[in-house]
């Protein structure tokens, strides 16, 4: 049986971050240039731990917010996989 690792990220800040504004059943929110930047780091330090500890990234998940998968799009294109929404997993049913 083959060992799996599961990372979960929650995504990065938005304007609804910023106003402190909840989320809503649009979530067409953007990240902001900040957490565009962090979100650049953090696909560094993730893609660094993987290839630290001999990992294989070969999938990665989202919730259909527009923050989620702007922020799922740093991560898998730091590994060249693509990106798989779950609409399951949106915080608004």
């Amino acid at each position: 049986m083959k060992n799996v690792h599961l990372i979960i990220v929650r995504h990065l800040e938005s304007e609804k971050n910023i106003h402190n504004t909840f989320s809503s059943i649009a979530d067409n929110e953007s990240l902001t240039p900040k957490a565009i930047n962090e979100g650049r780091e953090l696909s560094r330090c993730i893609w660094e731990f993987a290839q630290d500890n001999s990992l294989v990234v070969n999938k990665v998940y989202t919730a259909p917010s527009e923050r989620a998968i702007q922020t799922s799009k740093l991560i898998a294109d730091s590994f060249g996989v693509s990106v798989k929404l779950i609409t399951d997993l949106s915080s608004i049913k």
